[in-house]
């Protein structure tokens, strides 16, 4: 164990950062509504502009702990500095983050304060992991990108599905396999589907110069030879397909199929302890619940594998025009930053993820993760308040984790309580076993 460094006396527990945006906004909303558990937390809010931060902060009426506000342009070096030199954890919220959140980590790693984020950009967070993981973890900070519904409920339910696998049944977990499925009928009304910083991030995708990196299933695992045989053995789930496990038909995972399997390969990297040296994962999403018919069910899901596809395919091309062509009709049509879906939208919808784990000799078990309110925006919000705030009040299970890590990994099982303030719920029971000892990859 590294001895642990000096502690610099901090103001802040826990910062929003971004606090004035679309998700921004619910996020405060949320922390607001759990000051009853934490009436001591010292937080802050944080943005460009300091007439929206004092109007959003003149919106939240009359408080004991009254936020503080912090100004900080995302490329002022020296008001990002102060900005992490005061607080324990800042939750980023200005994405895109491979444009905006490096000269943030910087100032977090320099002055020891956790960093969270909702960054979906795998080829970005390569990128951090090569430049600062063994600095964070050395200096025991946290860095824990995909803290919201890609990829933190995903990860935890892997890694609670993993863990009981060992305390249960003394095995390590072979493979994984998520079925994710939402309710509600805003569903149906595209305009509730993403805000402007959604699309934002996918317009971010077509203009980033490493983007390719993000097609690779292993692209944040630092053994060779463990990601070159993800590569090989865990292609990205895109094409319509039955999956016996759920008798279901499964479509690519939405919103953004390239995330979830990296970071939960991360996790099993950092694991070792509960994962085989092969384990496996995939996922899939029903759209079944979201669809007025049944029988458009399987012609929906090879709509979106055929369209994931062709995404797949222009990321991974050269052709630089058709990706500006696809960037340019996002910019023109998408709502701008800032706008999102309804507000009734937000509180309608709801999710539930189903993943079967497999242990050594085929010993399984199920987690079954429950999200209430729209999984993009209001559970997203939710779920990276609360673990900011565990972050910021240094409240970890144990083993901990530090530097370039994951969800599972930063907050650890002890979340599931405070999880379930967010909304979401995870339930572990067991299945019966398989016949044989699992050793093959779940897709083959």
């Amino acid at each position: 164990m590294l001895n642990k460094p000096k502690q610099r006396e901090k103001v802040l527990d826990f910062v929003i950062y971004g606090a004035t945006g679309y998700t921004g906004r619910l996020a405060v909303e949320h922390l607001v509504k759990q000051l009853e558990f934490h009436p001591g937390l010292s937080w802050g809010i944080a943005g460009r502009n300091r007439r929206k931060l004092k109007a959003l902060l003149e919106e939240l009426g009359e408080l004991e702990n009254i936020p503080q506000i912090l100004v900080a342009e995302n490329t002022d070096d020296a008001a990002l500095a102060n900005l992490a030199r005061s607080s324990n954890a800042v939750l980023n919220l200005a994405g895109p983050c491979y444009k905006n959140g490096e000269v943030l980590i910087q100032a977090c790693l320099e002055h020891r304060c956790h960093y969270l984020d909702l960054s979906v950009e795998s080829f970005w967070i390569a990128e951090m992991i090569e430049k600062y993981h063994a600095q964070a973890h050395e200096r025991r900070v946290k860095i824990a990108p995909g803290c919201g519904y890609e990829s933190l409920p995903f990860d935890m339910a892997v890694t609670l599905a993993a863990k009981a696998l060992a305390d249960r049944f003394d095995e390590r977990c072979v493979s994984a396999n998520a079925m994710v499925k939402f309710m509600g009928k805003s569903l149906r009304n595209p305009r509730n589907a993403f805000s402007g910083g959604t699309y934002a991030s996918i317009a971010a995708f077509l203009e980033a110069p490493a983007v390719k990196r993000a097609l690779q299933p292993g692209c944040l695992v630092e053994d060779p030879d463990r990601a070159a045989y993800l590569q090989t053995h865990s292609p990205f789930q895109l094409k319509a397909r039955y999956d016996s496990d759920f008798n279901a038909r499964l479509g690519p995972t939405m919103p953004i199929p390239f995330i979830n399997p990296a970071i939960i390969y991360r996790s099993a990297e950092l694991q070792r302890h509960l994962f085989e040296d092969h384990f496996l994962y995939r996922e899939g999403t029903s759209l079944a619940s979201a669809l007025p018919y049944k029988l458009l069910e399987l012609p929906a899901a090879m709509g979106l594998g055929f369209g994931f596809s062709a995404f797949q395919r222009l990321l991974g091309s050269d052709v630089t025009l058709a990706q500006f062509a696809l960037k340019r009709v996002i910019d023109t049509f998408a709502p701008s930053s800032g706008n999102g879906p309804s507000s009734a939208s937000l509180d309608e919808m709801s999710y539930e993820i189903n993943l079967i784990a497999t242990g050594q000799t085929g010993r399984r078990v199920r987690c079954l993760v429950k999200g209430a309110g729209h999984a993009g925006y209001r559970s997203t919000a939710n779920i990276a308040v609360q673990a900011g705030i565990l972050m910021g009040l240094d409240n970890f299970g144990a083993p901990r984790y530090y530097g370039v890590i994951t969800p599972a990994t930063a907050i650890g099982p002890v979340a599931v309580k405070a999880l379930e303030r967010a909304g979401v719920q995870f339930e572990i029971t067991e299945l019966e076993p398989l016949s044989l000892a699992v050793h093959s990859a779940p897709n083959e």
